[in-house]
Parts: structure tokens; sequence; C-alpha cells
């Protein structure tokens, strides 16, 4: 039973058993609520939409329950679901094909964040352009991620460095901060809401970033990037369940997105975040880089990307050559998402 028919249940009820009434709709409502297990890594913003779904109660307003299932590492959230143990992940859009041309049987529905990374450097550095990173180490979390990947074509197409030929350190994304500081690497891409507080702090300075780049070497920024992938099996044991779903999760975007104090206060401290400046600064980041569009229209700019990452760093980086249409599932023209 949903939310609105137990409103019905109460409206039938006679005033003198509205109390008795009102308990049996609420436990039947509850009793019928779809549950969704949303896989993230919780100290990372990940855990920012499930949460906001929750302490707002806009999950349950649209007869959704949420629970939160953690990993700790990006490639892991895979795992989670061919294990059954996560309805749905963030994953961006070349992982989302890969796995889906290993057979994982997932489709995206949402944006979760726009390309946003960082390059940094430590407050002191001399270097001053992205050119100026050839023949220097640089950290990275991953050669085969969409970030390092789009790093090394928008750099190549618009400086004609491709930072897959410097000395490379690969590292998790907090490690990478250690790194940097202590002058073991001399650049470094990285998450920013991991970059927000040692910026904020004055330990690290914003080399370049990746919307930079890509508009630079004349791409769109808006091209998709992670996106938020649902199980089809979520999808069969749950019909007509997703409208519901996509509307609670804009919802609560547009939620996290007003500012509102009592709901990033809990999530600033659950991503380690307590000096006020910081929590500031990682706030408007966040929020700057949140639900961007998720529309059909931006399949044709995200699949130009994929062309020109090929280019320069060949097919078996990315591992098709494609991305087809078939992949997402969008709302429908006019609806938010």
């Amino acid at each position: 039973m949903t939310w609105r028919r137990s409103v019905a249940a109460l409206a039938v009820c006679g005033a003198a058993a509205l109390s008795g009434c009102a308990s049996r709709a609420t436990h039947q409502a509850a009793a019928h609520l779809d549950t969704i297990r949303f896989g993230v890594i919780t100290s990372g913003g990940g855990a920012e939409l499930p949460e906001a779904l929750i302490r707002t109660g806009i999950a349950a307003k649209y007869g959704l329950r949420i629970q939160i299932v953690p990993y700790a590492a990006p490639g892991q959230q895979y795992t989670l679901v061919r294990g059954g143990g996560a309805d749905i992940v963030p994953g961006n859009v070349l992982d989302l094909q890969r796995q889906r041309l290993a057979g994982l049987q997932v489709h995206a529905i949402a944006s979760f964040q726009r390309f946003s990374s960082p390059i940094v450097v430590r407050a002191g550095s001399p270097l001053t352009s992205f050119a100026q990173l050839a023949g220097r180490t640089v950290g990275q979390f991953g050669p085969a991620t969409i970030d390092w990947l789009t790093i090394r074509a928008a750099g190549k197409f618009a400086t004609g460095l491709d930072l897959g030929t410097t000395r490379l350190t690969q590292a998790p994304p907090a490690l990478l901060t250690s790194l940097l500081e202590r002058g073991q690497v001399d650049a470094a891409m990285q998450f920013a809401s991991v970059a927000a507080q040692p910026l904020a702090a004055g330990r690290e300075r914003q080399l370049t970033t990746v919307p930079a780049l890509l508009r630079s070497a004349g791409l769109d920024p808006d091209a998709l990037d992670v996106v938020w992938d649902l199980t089809d099996r979520w999808q069969a044991m749950n019909p007509g369940a997703l409208p519901r779903l996509q509307a609670a999760m804009n919802e609560a975007y547009q939620r996290l997105k007003s500012g509102d104090p009592s709901l990033w206060a809990p999530l600033t401290a659950m991503a380690g975040i307590h000096d006020p400046a910081a929590a500031k600064a990682y706030v408007a980041e966040e929020i700057s880089n949140i639900d961007p569009s998720y529309t059909r229209a931006l399949l044709a700019p995200t699949q130009r990307l994929i062309r020109a990452i090929i280019a320069v760093a060949g097919e078996p980086a990315v591992g098709f050559t494609v991305l087809p249409a078939s992949d997402f599932l969008f709302p429908p023209d006019g609806a938010s998402g």
C-alpha cells in the first residue's frame, strides 16, 4: 500500500475510530515500502543522496525504504552488485558499458556528478600550467578511470601533452593527498570532494580541472560522467517503481542543492570535515557538482569524448567504441532528471 492509499484509508475512518485506523494505515504503509539498497563509499560524499532521502522523509513519501551498504574503494561496487548485496551504485559511463558487456544487468537511471576532478599541486609548487607537468611525477587513482583517460585525451588535444607519458604513481585518493604533501609526487589528480579540505586550508593549489581541460580541447564538460546504475533485478521485483525512485532522487537532490545546514552538517561530519571554513568549501563544491543534467541529448557529446579518449589512449583502454543509448533509462521528456 502506498502513502496515498494510506491517506485514503484514513479519510474513510469514522471519527470515533480515527486513532485505531491511523495506526493500522501507518503499519500497512510501512509494511509495503519498496526497499532499495544503495551501495556507496560513505566517506567520500557517496552517501549524500541516500542520507538525504532518509533524513528528509522523501524516501517514505515515495513509498521507498533506503538501506545504505558501504564499500571502501572504486570498483568494489560492481562486486557488491554481482554478489547481490546492492541494488543501485554510482559508476562512470565507461564502467557502465564495460560491466554490461561482461554480463552485469544494470542500467543508468540518473546522474550522480559532473566532471569536476582537479589536478592539484603543493601550495609552494613552482608549477603554474598543465604543460609544465611534462617529465614530472603525477599521482592518479586508476589508469582506466574516466577521469584519468579524460585528462589524457583533453590534455593532449588542448596542450599537446599526454600525461600517460609522464612518470605515474597510483594510489587511493586519500593517500594521494599524503604523497603530494610529502613531495613524493609533483601533482595529482584528485576527487573534488577530497581536495576541498586541503585547498581550503591552503596546503594545496589547483593547477587545472577536468572541465577546464575539456573546454580547452573543444570538448563538452557537460558530457555524462558518473551515473547511478540500477539493477534490472530490482526493477523486475518492483514493477512500476522506477518513476517513483527517479522522482524521489530528484527531490532529494534539490534539497541538497538548497544548502540546508541541518542536512549538510551531519554529511560534512561523515566526510571527516569539522573545520568550519573547510566544511563551507566542501559543501559549495559538492552542490556545484552533484546532480548534473541527465538527458538523451548528452549522449552525443559523451560519444565524442569517448572517441577522443580512444584517439589518444587506444581502444583497449576503453574496452569498446560505442556507448549505446540502451545503457540509459532517461525520465520522460519534460520530467526532471
